[in-house]
């Protein structure tokens, strides 16, 4: 069982961690799980490569580009930053 309050994604990036963790016995089970809650923040918020990969879909959705140099995808992922709450 994961922990609760995880994004489907963020389950699916533990899952295998999770399953290691069953099969090295009963203290990491729970310490596992434990952790995992902490460090995923026990809710849905996405993780930062969800919001990444959210932005350089954005960049490419407004139909503005269809190719990009790196350094241009970094700057124009830089300039959304201030409008996340």
């Amino acid at each position: 069982m994961m922990p609760d309050g995880m994004s489907r994604r963020a389950e699916d990036n533990t899952r295998t961690l999770i399953a290691i963790a069953d099969i090295a016995g009963d203290r990491w089970e729970k310490l596992s799980r434990e952790i995992i809650g902490e460090l995923m923040g026990g809710s849905s918020r996405a993780l930062p490569a969800e919001v990444l990969l959210g932005d350089i879909r954005d960049i490419f959705g407004t139909g503005a580009a269809t190719k990009i140099f790196s350094a241009e995808l970094v700057v124009r992922t830089q300039r959304m930053v201030p409008s996340r709450s």
